[in-house]
């Protein structure tokens, strides 16, 4: 309506638009999808995630890092061996060659027994690949040629095995992995603040998202609510004969071309 007014101010048939100056209301943003873990819904996405190849297995241990910790396609992408203290337990988000943190500060996130295990399934999958490239690269996330995935290699990834496990829920993508993870802590009274500290952003940008504004008041105590919250979740495994169906079904809808695969360079040397 108001464009066929201004065409009218325009062709002199009106002498003023009233709608000039006028805001069109915002449509209200829909809910992010997310995995929600009072329903298990990751855990049994995760449990039929296929593993056939070194890409579908790094893909599968780059998933659970990603919603267990929080971390964006960027940082667990870029993630390097050098950034573990397995002694500690502690991850180092940081800069990089090539990359940067989205507010450029590093950040340090603690590592449950889950993601340590995840870590270790990695480095094994890494050195069992036969390109040496890819053993002796220092990202732990490595694409064939011994690089960081694209975030779109991530992202189609990912995609293609949803399609494959949850036709129904195409609100999922990767990024709901870290929405999962906050909005979970969140659902679990994880103060904001130490969410916030997890994510590596802001406190008006987290609250704004995942909580209401009286949670930033909550006392915190003298312990992280956060790392409670870890340590109640429960345990994901890995159950072979669900795999191995999920294998099975994921060559079959390639093979029909349900599913679109987009190999990376030097694919035919794959674990």
């Amino acid at each position: 309506m108001r464009a066929i007014l201004a065409e009218a101010v325009v062709s002199e048939r009106l002498g003023r638009n009233p709608f000039a100056g006028i805001k069109t209301a915002k449509s209200p943003k829909r809910a992010a999808d997310y995995f929600n873990s009072e329903r298990a819904e990751f855990g049994r996405f995760f449990e039929q995630m296929p593993e056939g190849t070194y890409r579908l297995r790094t893909i599968k241990n780059i998933s659970y890092l990603a919603q267990a910790m929080g971390m964006r396609s960027g940082e667990v992408r870029h993630l390097q061996a050098s950034d573990i203290d397995w002694r500690n337990g502690i991850i180092r988000v940081t800069n990089s060659e090539g990359f940067e943190t989205k507010n450029g500060r590093e950040r340090y996130l603690t590592l449950s027994q889950q993601e340590s295990d995840a870590l270790t399934l990695q480095l094994k999958n890494k050195s069992q690949h036969k390109r040496e490239c890819v053993r002796e690269s220092a990202y732990l996330f490595p694409n064939n040629n011994g690089a960081p995935f694209s975030k779109y290699d991530i992202a189609n990834n990912f995609r293609e095995v949803r399609e494959l496990i949850l036709p129904e829920r195409k609100g999922l993508h990767f990024h709901s992995l870290r929405h999962s993870f906050a909005q979970n802590a969140s659902n679990n009274s994880v103060p904001i603040t130490q969410i916030a500290q997890a994510l590596g952003d802001g406190i008006g940008v987290t609250e704004q998202t995942y909580a209401p504004m009286a949670r930033f008041h909550q006392s915190e105590g003298s312990y992280s609510l956060l790392n409670e919250y870890f340590k109640s979740r429960p345990v994901l495994t890995r159950q072979p004969a669900i795999t191995q169906r999920a294998d099975e079904a994921y060559a079959r809808e390639s093979i029909q071309g349900l599913v679109k695969i987009t190999e990376l360079e030097c694919s035919e040397a794959s674990a």
